[in-house]
């Protein structure tokens, strides 16, 4: 049996959940429903230096001088992505003893992060992020999550 629900749908493109078109037919047959085992896959935990002078753009060398890195995380190709995650201590006017979950596109306590993109590489997904430290004097650290089935 197949019925219309106003309900949402995952837009594995952008990593986020939309509501679904007008129209969109759902399978709702519980007796095929089987539980999904999702995994996780966290990057190393990465320590971002320091400005060690004043910083008031996000720009990395050699446009600007905020220390930028690149974190990432490799998934198996088929892997169907359904969350990915960035972590970080900024915060003011203390920063946090252990990262706590930051929004791509905010600046917070003198940094960045730029968001998630994805590359596909052999038999693998690179899901990846790029982390702005603005701060004169605080070490940052970061690490990046992704949950998939």
């Amino acid at each position: 049996m197949t019925e219309e629900f106003a309900d949402m749908v995952f837009d594995g493109t952008g990593g986020e959940w939309k509501p679904a078109p007008p129209g969109t037919q759902f399978d709702v047959q519980p007796k095929h429903l089987v539980p999904i085992a999702l995994s996780t896959t966290n990057s190393t935990v990465m320590s971002v230096p320091a400005v060690g002078e004043d910083c008031t753009t996000n720009d990395c060398p050699p446009r600007g001088n905020a220390v930028c890195v690149t974190i990432g995380v490799r998934v198996p190709l088929s892997a169907k992505v359904t969350a990915v995650r960035f972590y970080s201590t900024a915060q003011y006017p203390d920063d946090y003893a252990v990262p706590v979950l930051m929004a791509p596109g905010t600046d917070r306590a003198w940094s960045w992060y730029d968001g998630w993109g994805e590359n596909s590489e052999g038999t693998t997904k690179l899901y990846y992020g790029r982390y702005h430290n603005r701060s004169g004097d605080r070490i940052r650290t970061i690490t990046l999550e992704v949950d998939w089935t």
